[in-house]
């Protein structure tokens, strides 16, 4: 079974208002394990670590 727990930021003092991620918990074992993290805009990190990765744009410095 998997749970999800959101995730606020807090700033002096103050709970944001809205979540800034959410996790996904998965109890194994007897241990939580985090299963993913789930971004407001719809965004996962697993997704984003296993999106193939781009090209750099601009050429590394050559050091001599």
């Amino acid at each position: 079974r998997i749970y999800k727990v959101e995730i606020y930021s807090v700033q002096a003092g103050q709970r944001g208002s809205k979540p800034d991620v959410s996790a996904s918990l998965e109890r194994s074992d007897g241990r939580w394990m985090f299963i993913n993290f789930c971004y407001p805009d719809g965004g996962d990190l697993v997704s984003i670590l296993k999106a193939p990765k781009l090209p750099c744009s601009s050429p590394r410095p050559v050091h001599k």
